[in-house]
């Protein structure tokens, strides 16, 4: 399988084979992905990617062509060198809902202060003991609407830098994160950087570990770099053919909590509310841009554990899945099922199980066929992509 005409990857791009790829044939095979595909490497290619799995960086052209392809295959993920903000970007904090906490805006604009001290932060419909929390971290002040939509948009217009970061009150990032986001921007092909969203450390009960634990659940993508799309492809690049590459989904109930993009395309839609980044992300995928999620890049986020914030919380995200279903139609409406697996839960749960049994396995043996007959994969390496691609 192979990827026409692709572009290098640009310099100073390292790579990471993606966790779930294992090598074949001595090395000359590359089986893996969701879903699963393989890639014969050239003899030449077989080298490069044993010192990238060592964590060198390509070293020439033809090194960053094959990078490419891997990248653009899913097989592969770039790891970027972490850039110094510098007068590069501006951060924009907004509310998630009603008042700015005085307490979470300080502690987040101190952690702000701490990692990037010449970043301006933007601060929109800070009032009162707000703005002045804002002032004393030398906070530039937006006037506008505190949370939603809105507010966003009202803080991009005010942005002057290449680069925007959406961050909420009261989340922490954490050292790197923003650097680390930067770096992907060497490639001209990535419109947008998802950091990887975790729960804030707090102390609570029983009921309350358990219940932010389900919040966590809902924001954190993983350990894992990849694409972000809103279907299971996302297109790499003009005049590219569409890839189908491992991908994140972009959670249609889930608001994206911390983004950072490129100004020029970060046109947000006030009328989405607190799904208006994911509806941003889905039209810069659609349109041949390539978002990436990065797990090196770390906010922690406050997640309440009260069962009550809970429900309104899913309630509050529901509702925003509706606005984008209007809009976007079956990509909000949730993850992709294997037919052949939906099929055998669909005979299991009919009384049926070695019918059920018997459609699965079909499903595992059409796609170990695909591999087998794509890049001559050995029968006994598509039995693990198979099962994975069925059960993922």
């Amino acid at each position: 399988m192979a990827v026409p005409n692709p572009e290098p990857l640009p310099p100073g791009l390292g790579i990471d084979i993606d966790r779930a790829v294992r090598l074949a044939d001595e090395g000359h095979l590359l089986v893996g992905g969701s879903p699963p595909r393989a890639l014969r490497l050239p003899p030449e290619g077989v080298s490069a990617v044993i010192r990238w799995l060592g964590g060198a960086r390509p070293r020439h052209h033809h090194e960053r062509v094959l990078a490419r392809t891997l990248v653009d295959t899913g097989l592969a993920h770039p790891r970027p060198e972490p850039v110094t903000p510098g007068s590069e970007a501006q951060v924009v904090l907004t509310t998630t809902g009603g008042d700015i906490d005085v307490r979470a805006l300080a502690r987040t604009l101190s952690a702000l202060r701490a990692e990037h001290p010449d970043v301006r932060v933007l601060v929109v419909g800070a009032t009162g003991l707000a703005a002045g929390t804002a002032r004393r971290y030398d906070a530039h002040v937006v006037d506008g609407p505190a949370h939603g939509a809105a507010a966003r948009a009202a803080g991009l217009r005010a942005v002057e830098t290449e680069f925007v970061a959406f961050l909420h009150i009261g989340t922490e990032p954490m050292p790197g994160w923003l650097s680390v986001a930067l770096g992907h921007f060497a490639d001209t092909d990535v419109a947008a950087v998802v950091p990887r969203t975790l729960a804030a450390r707090e102390r609570r009960g029983n009921v309350g570990m358990t219940v932010a634990a389900l919040r966590a659940a809902h924001c954190d993508h993983g350990p894992d770099p990849a694409p972000m799309s809103s279907r299971g492809h996302v297109p790499h690049g003009p005049g590219r053919s569409a890839s189908h590459v491992a991908t994140h989904p972009v959670a249609a109930l889930e608001p994206v909590r911390a983004l950072v993009v490129r100004r020029d395309v970060a046109g947000l839609d006030p009328s989405l509310g607190a799904s208006a980044e994911v509806d941003l992300v889905w039209r810069l995928a659609d349109a041949g841009r390539s978002i990436r999620y990065e797990p090196r890049s770390r906010v922690r986020v406050p997640l309440s554990g009260a069962p009550g914030a809970y429900l309104r919380a899913r309630w509050a995200t529901g509702v925003a899945a509706a606005r984008l279903a209007r809009r976007h139609g079956r990509r909000a409406t949730g993850p992709r099922i294997a037919v052949p697996a939906l099929i055998g839960a669909a005979l299991a749960a009919a009384g049926r199980p070695v019918a059920g049994v018997a459609a699965g396995v079909t499903g595992v043996v059409d796609t170990a066929r695909t591999l087998h007959a794509g890049a001559g994969v050995a029968p006994v390496a598509t039995v693990l992509p198979a099962v994975t691609d069925l059960v993922d």
